[in-house]
């Protein structure tokens, strides 16, 4: 029974999340959950304490999965900001490939802010200190240098991982993957070793 529960809770959190990665939030509710999970309202109240609940679990699997690509990413050191497009990349795969919505995203992002803000703060943090130890270890594989910036690596970290956030909470289009592949390029250009 326990597996049939983890299965069933899974397949809600799928149908959940497809819910809110298409109508946003605050449209979506227990009921439109059931449909496309095909289940009862029942099971789903049984299994979560609400739409809050699942939303904040949509949004831990999601976290869990992005760490897991980052340390994935984090295996191919040879390019330091090739690994940190990767990861970039990563961590904005669904804003640009399964949010196509404005409002939508909005919405999305001012629930977890409302709902999960405790989730967002702590993916922040691996991000920064994932950032942190590629950049020490390109540093001291002299792939880079911060002379020119006069950062530290853990400043350095903070400040792509603060404009990343930035650019992912206020634009889905394809002009802010072009804006994030650019700040890189700014980045890559002001650590190069001459």
């Amino acid at each position: 029974m326990p597996n049939q529960n983890r299965d069933r809770k899974q397949q809600i959190l799928s149908a959940a999340r497809s819910c809110f990665f298409q109508f946003g939030f605050k449209p979506t509710t227990i009921s439109m959950i059931s449909r496309y999970a095909d289940t009862s309202r029942v099971t789903i109240h049984k299994l979560f304490g609400g739409k809050e609940d699942i939303f904040r679990q949509v949004v831990e699997q999601h976290f869990l999965h992005t760490q897991e690509q980052v340390k994935l990413h984090r295996v191919q050191v040879t390019n330091v900001w090739q690994v940190v497009e990767d990861i970039v990349m990563a961590l904005g795969q669904p804003v640009f490939q399964d949010i196509k919505d404005k409002q939508v995203h909005q919405d999305l992002v001012q629930s977890c802010m409302q709902y999960a803000e405790d989730l967002s703060q702590t993916q922040r943090q691996f991000v920064r200190e994932n950032l942190t130890e590629l950049i020490a270890l390109a540093l001291n594989n002299q792939q880079i240098t911060l002379e020119h910036l006069d950062m530290s690596c853990a400043e350095l970290a903070q400040s792509i991982e603060t404009n990343v956030y930035g650019l992912l909470h206020s634009n889905i289009d394809l002009q802010a993957h072009q804006a994030l592949q650019q700040l890189l390029k700014i980045y890559r250009a002001a650590t190069r070793i001459d």
